[in-house]
Parts: structure tokens; C-alpha cells; sequence
């Protein structure tokens, strides 16, 4: 018995992508033009995930609304959180994102209801 997750598996990746960086753009764009925004994003608490700004000495710091746009944006790969219960593909609500800046290869661990809640309270 294949599972919905199986079956669509290609389409939910590229969907899901498709998702997250058409909100980040908007995100960023909007932080980028308005004024009263970009101080929104940096005053209030926007905590969303936590970011290894680089893999070799492996530091987590706290992934601000801004940065995971940053990181949705750059992300060179995605990968969903999955566990198996049952025969059944669970996907659980954190997205990891990997990408490099310069020499470093980085990873953030981005917290989908966190980020949702926080883009709803300060983006639209």
C-alpha cells in the first residue's frame, strides 16, 4: 500500500519550495522597502529555528524571521523532517536548509509553525 506522501513525493518537495520562497521574497522585499517593517523584524521576537552558520565548528544560534528568509532564499537543499510510524510517513513541521556563503557550509533548522506564526504577525 503506498502512502499519499509516496506517491506525490517529487510534487510535495517542489511544491513545498515553490511555498517557502515565494513567501520569503515577499518577506524580504517588504522588510527591504518599509521602514516601520525592518524595525519590526529586528524589535520583536522572531525566533523561527536555529541556524549553524558553519558546519566545520558547529554553533547553533537563534534563526530570526529575516535570516530564515535569507536561508529559504540560498538554500541549496531541503529536507523535510520524517519519521516512519507504523508504515506510515509522518512529516513533521521542521524544514532543514543547506546552503554556503563563501567558504563555510551552513545549516538551518527551520520551525515551520514558528515561522508561519511570525510571517502572519509581521509580514502580511
Amino acid at each position: 500500500l503506498l502512502h499519499a506522501v509516496d506517491i506525490v513525493g517529487h510534487f510535495f518537495d517542489v511544491e513545498t519550495q515553490r511555498i517557502l520562497i515565494q513567501a520569503a521574497v515577499v518577506a524580504r522585499i517588504k522588510d527591504d522597502n518599509e521602514e516601520e517593517s525592518r524595525l519590526k523584524l529586528g524589535k520583536f521576537e522572531t525566533t523561527c529555528g536555529t541556524l549553524t552558520e558553519d558546519l566545520d565548528e558547529p554553533i547553533d544560534v537563534q534563526l530570526s524571521l529575516r535570516e530564515a528568509c535569507n536561508k529559504i532564499i540560498h538554500a541549496l537543499k531541503f529536507h523535510y523532517d520524517m519519521e516512519d510510524q507504523s508504515g506510515t510517513n509522518i512529516i513533521n513541521p521542521v524544514v532543514y536548509l543547506y546552503g554556503r556563503k563563501g567558504r563555510k557550509e551552513w545549516k538551518a533548522s527551520l520551525n515551520i509553525i514558528d515561522f508561519v506564526k511570525h510571517y502572519i504577525n509581521n509580514v502580511v
